[in-house]
């Protein structure tokens, strides 16, 4: 008489009694449920496999379930532009004014759609739009208008576009991208940074250069890389990443990226999480302008052009009132000689 044939069934009761899943991975969450009498054959929730042996009749039909692709997070235009003004009231603005003229800082403004938030008085919004200039991203930042520094205490003021706005994503996929990654089709050559303040800067300083941030050392990685593949790719990590962006580059070799890794340790002699900005600033190639120079309430270009009613429609705290008490603006030509606005 021929041998039965093992009946297998799994034991989810007693899931944890396997430390490892055959794929390699630990069972501590119990996403590896054995069959019974088995330690090997079963199925794994973390790989998707059914590992069983050659004989054996299968009592639970596993299948992985497939969870539905979620649509992407984009801003609309209309959402965007809503942002685009206000600079005599952007912190991040005021404090380049040190540096730059108004003429340099518009170009930024433009090119990289730099926004202006009332969610804290004077923060910048750093947009991300793709290649295709849709808005995936919208990043709210606080800096201080004397140092340029990010304010981090008592907290770090950063946080996301759409969690100011009240805005609902759970239903959507966050797929963020490199900070003017827009701005590819114009250069064959792309710098790279970290952050976004940093990209904008560098973009001042060298105005025929595209470059773009990775808004966070985790950025820093091939999907998010990988639509600048083409590209010829010079980047600068700040020091504490300048390992992790080599070996993570190391990885890309079977991807034909051309790619250089700054060891700014080694070239600049920057420590810690200091950038190429801090070098700048600290070396003197960011030089204050002349006193003459400097006009702190010269108006933008993208400010000129407004009545008083629209410079008020443009502070992105008076909108989030208007819209919050359901208030209405009034024509300027209405308000009388005298009368408190």
């Amino acid at each position: 008489m021929g041998q039965s044939i093992e009946e297998l069934k799994l034991d989810g009761k007693n899931r944890r009694r396997v430390r490892k899943c055959p794929c390699g991975k630990s069972n501590k969450d119990g996403k590896f449920v054995p069959y019974n009498g088995h330690e090997k054959y079963g199925y794994c929730h973390s790989c998707g496999n059914t590992y069983f042996p050659k004989e054996g009749t299968i009592v639970d039909d596993i299948k992985p379930i497939e969870k539905p692709k979620l649509p992407t997070w984009n801003y609309l235009p209309e959402e965007v532009n809503v942002f685009l003004g206000g600079y005599h009231q952007n912190n991040l603005i005021t404090w380049l004014k040190k540096y730059f003229t108004i003429d340099q800082i518009d170009r930024v403004i433009v090119d990289y759609k730099i926004g202006t938030s009332g969610y804290w008085n004077g923060a910048t919004i750093c947009f991300q739009h793709d290649i295709k200039e849709r808005c995936r991203y919208g990043k709210v930042i606080l800096f201080d208008d004397c140092t340029g520094e990010t304010i981090k205490q008592p907290k770090r003021k950063t946080t996301r576009l759409a969690t100011t706005l009240n805005k609902d994503t759970s239903g959507y996929e966050l797929k963020q991208c490199l900070f003017g990654l827009h701005l590819s089709k114009k250069s064959d050559t792309i710098f790279l940074v970290e952050s976004e303040k940093t990209a904008i800067a560098f973009a001042l300083k060298y105005p025929e250069a595209v470059v773009m941030a990775t808004c966070g050392k985790t950025g820093f990685k091939y999907d998010t890389i990988k639509p600048i593949k083409n590209k010829k790719i010079i980047a600068f990590p700040d020091a504490d990443a300048v390992h992790i962006w080599e070996k993570e580059v190391g990885s890309w070799g079977k991807y034909g990226f051309d790619i250089q890794v700054v060891d700014v340790i080694k070239e600049y002699g920057l420590q810690g999480n200091e950038d190429i900005l801090d070098f700048w600033l600290r070396e003197g190639g960011f030089k204050p302008l002349e006193e003459g120079l400097i006009v702190k309430d010269e108006v933008l270009v993208a400010d000129k052009g407004l009545t008083p009613i629209e410079r008020l429609k443009s502070n992105t705290m008076v909108k989030m009132l208007v819209e919050e008490f359901k208030l209405a603006f009034n024509s300027a030509a209405s308000i009388k000689s005298g009368e408190v606005i």
